[in-house]
């Protein structure tokens, strides 16, 4: 799509703004910075005779080129080859040749990589120069994101799998693929709610081998996230397959403690609306999570106030299984949830260095995200969406699409 003129301009006065500060080569040379200028060699004076210079300018695969004219007069000639001249190749597109004052006030790259050729002859004339200036912009378009070689659409509506399949459809994508924990990271940080479907569906069981599904888009299954425990695994049962893969919460994160998050309370009786019970093993776990965001002291006078606590795990794997059921959505748990993809909950820095629950109980099950806790994180602790676990495809989730530019 062609950049509209009130675009052009203002790409043009943030060019002039980079001068002084732009990558520039002398005559010739491979310019990969976002932004830069290529100057006639001895500019602001003339160019001298029988010289050749090739510049390349190389964006990444999801951005193009805006080449901009801001300075040009150059010896002119009829066919712009028997005397001096300029030429810009687009490998995508055409090479197009300019001399004497003729010339565009802007070329917009099909491809990321644009060519500048000058050639001067063996005349010696005065005030013949040139300046052009660039600046790099994204091909993903308005409400996409890059990423490496691809564009990421990240919805906050929440769909079916083969709904959200589809409307990537439409935007000439797909539901995304993971390859890398790069790319993990990416996805799990921009996530608009706390479950994401993502482009893979199970082809077995994945508590057994969680490398045992596939990608939409047909990519290689090289990489996985998903839901590990040394003895329990919260997976559904989806053995036989067929069932859409999604990023839930689960791992932990610690951040600032004046920061606002929503919070996850706990009680072993039901408060009432707004709470989710079940009995398991003859014991009664009820859960609430708050349509606000708090700062954690506020947050544990949130739960306090309703008769409750801020969820602390402990050694109990079930309770922290119950909390990432509670937050996908399940026809006794129906949403929407807070849009958020963090929640507070009762784990916090001790006064001698310890990271301890709340409520007292042992450190026993360890679901630090890698890389955490961080020491300059915070002393407070979130559950964020992270891991990979299996839904039937009829649920509901936000999603991310995927494409090339």
């Amino acid at each position: 799509m062609k950049l509209k003129v009130v675009e052009l301009v203002s790409l043009l006065l943030e060019l002039v703004c980079f001068v002084g500060t732009s990558v520039s080569q002398e005559c010739g040379g491979v310019l990969t910075e976002p932004y830069g200028d290529i100057k006639s060699p001895g500019y602001p004076d003339s160019y001298p005779p029988n010289v050749n210079c090739h510049w390349e300018i190389h964006a990444p695969a999801t951005r193009k080129i805006i080449l901009t004219f801001i300075d040009f007069l150059i010896e002119e000639s009829v066919d712009c080859f028997s005397g001096d001249y300029l030429a810009v190749s687009d490998p995508e597109g055409e090479q197009k040749e300019f001399c004497g004052q003729d010339h565009p006030w802007t070329i917009e790259s099909i491809g990321n990589t644009l060519s500048i050729t000058f050639n001067s002859d063996s005349d010696d004339q005065q005030g013949f120069r040139f300046y052009l200036a660039y600046v790099t912009v994204s091909k993903c378009g308005e409400g996409w994101q890059e990423f490496g070689e691809h564009c990421y659409y990240f919805s906050d509506v929440e769909m079916t799998f083969d709904q959200a399949q589809v409307d990537c459809e439409t935007r000439n994508a797909q539901l995304t693929s993971v390859h890398s924990r790069e790319e993990q990271l990416f996805v799990q940080e921009r996530a608009q709610t706390p479950t994401v479907w993502i482009g893979a569906t199970n082809t077995g069981d994945l508590s057994v081998n969680p490398l045992d599904f596939e990608f939409l888009d047909g990519t290689p299954t090289d990489y996985h996230n998903a839901w590990q425990y040394e003895v329990w695994t919260p997976l559904h049962s989806c053995r036989g397959g067929g069932c859409g893969i999604l990023l839930v919460p689960d791992r932990w994160a610690n951040r600032d403690c004046s920061e606002t998050r929503p919070v996850i309370c706990e009680s072993t009786v039901d408060l009432g609306e707004d709470w989710h019970c079940w009995e398991v093993e003859m014991n009664m776990y009820c859960f609430h999570v708050s349509n606000q965001s708090f700062t954690f002291s506020k947050a544990l006078s949130h739960c306090e106030d309703s008769g409750a606590a801020i969820l602390s795990i402990g050694g109990d794997e079930i309770n922290h299984m119950c909390v990432a059921l509670i937050l996908q959505y399940d026809e006794r748990f129906p949403h929407p949830l807070p849009k958020w993809t963090e929640f507070w909950i009762g784990l916090r820095l001790d006064v001698t260095e310890e990271w301890t629950w709340l409520d007292g109980s042992p450190f026993q099950v360890d679901r630090w995200e890698e890389g955490y806790p961080t020491d300059d994180g915070g002393e407070c602790v979130v559950m964020t969406t992270s891991s990979w676990d299996e839904l039937r495809k009829s649920e509901h989730a936000s999603y991310v699409c995927k494409k090339s530019p």
